[in-house]
């Protein structure tokens, strides 16, 4: 969308760097000391691109992201494409490509104008990133919250790889805010590779020093607003409320996971990273009734005790692990513990990406296996 712009202001730059770059060349035969100044103009002229480009690249305009459309509306997309590109001389062709023409730009314009006014109940996406956690948040208004990001250590992306395939495909272009509970490569890697291609205003992160994920995230986002979480903060964000019950305190560890409390008009989610029964016992006697509960660790056997599960009496817990994992998660005791409080069970390693529709009178849960 900005490719105009750019060319108009960076074209002139380009060349005259080449010019001097040329010159420079030139002139080193002669006199060294004169060449090395034109050379330097020209670095600077570079220099100069590459912050410009940089600068309009970051403002979001210079692409769109549309959302994934009904099949209807791509095949009258190519419908039209192919009446207005064809070569066949038949008169009634001839005389449907202006109105084909016509019928494409309204249909451009119906699209774009869908991306921006269209509102949806406000969901939960409990994202399949293997063993790990990433759960989306929206609520309308085309805004978005994503708490943690998985991340599997190795060469596999999942920002890049999983995550920014899937919310392209919602047609989200930024997210207004990312939450890292904890700095573990399993909820924090996939972090950069979605930074570098996706534009993120907030960052909600634990009080970790020593993690080079978070180091490499921030360099990736200069112009977001960067919070330490402490308990008590609240942020309101896509129609939701989040509330930090436990945040770390200058630590990685497990059991500093950053406990949020997502709250959106009478239903109430519970995200609790990687805490264990020690945090949970003392976390049980300040929580009430929740709707949704994010099982702590993947359904570890160390946490999710029953003291705190009946504190909490969740309608549905979401287990988010890989098929298979060399952990055993979900323990048996984990789910045995779930079912004695009547909490209904999903799990990513058996239900893949697990979307929850909070609607007036109840959530809609659809997984997109089984």
């Amino acid at each position: 969308l900005l490719s105009l712009l750019s060319n108009i202001i960076l074209l002139p730059l380009i060349e005259a760097a080449i010019v001097l770059i040329v010159l420079g060349t030139v002139v080193m035969v002669l006199y060294l000391p004169a060449a090395k100044i034109i050379l330097v103009v020209a670095a600077l002229l570079l220099d100069a691109v590459l912050a410009i480009n940089g600068f309009l690249a970051q403002t979001g305009w210079g692409y769109f992201v549309v959302a994934a459309l009904p099949e209807g509306l791509i095949v009258i997309y190519y419908l039209l494409f192919a009446i207005i590109f064809s070569s066949w001389p038949a008169q009634p062709i001839q005389y449907l490509r202006p109105l084909a023409t016509g019928m494409l730009v309204f249909w451009l314009l119906g699209v774009l104008c869908l991306q921006n006014v269209r509102e949806h109940n406000p969901r939960l996406h409990f994202i399949d990133v293997g063993q790990g956690d990433a759960c989306l948040i929206t609520g309308g208004a085309g805004q978005a919250v994503l708490i943690d990001t998985g991340g599997l250590g190795g060469s596999f992306d999942i920002g890049e790889r999983v995550l920014l395939p899937y919310l392209n495909y919602l047609g989200i272009a930024r997210l207004d805010l990312l939450i890292i509970s904890h700095a573990h490569t399993d909820h924090v890697a996939g972090a950069v590779g979605l930074a570098k291609n996706m534009r993120i205003n907030n960052l909600l992160l634990p009080a970790c020093t020593d993690s080079p994920h978070l180091e490499q995230l921030r360099r990736y986002v200069p112009y977001a607003a960067v919070y330490t979480a402490a308990a008590g903060d609240k942020i309101t964000v896509a129609n939701w409320s989040f509330r930090v019950i436990h945040a770390p305190i200058l630590s990685s560890l497990d059991n500093d996971s950053l406990v949020v409390e997502a709250v959106h008009k009478q239903y109430k989610a519970l995200f609790t990273g990687d805490i264990d029964s020690g945090i949970e016992q003392k976390l049980s006697t300040r929580l009430s009734k929740i709707n949704i509960l994010k099982v702590a660790h993947h359904g570890s056997a160390k946490s999710s005790e029953t003291m705190f599960l009946q504190s909490l009496q969740p309608e549905l817990a979401v287990i988010s692990c890989g098929r298979g994992n060399r952990f055993g998660h979900p323990a048996a005791a984990t789910l045995k513990r779930l079912r004695e409080v009547n909490a209904q069970v999903w799990r990513t390693d058996q239900s893949g990406l697990i979307t929850m529709e909070l609607r007036a009178d109840k959530i809609l849960v659809r997984p997109y296996l089984n």
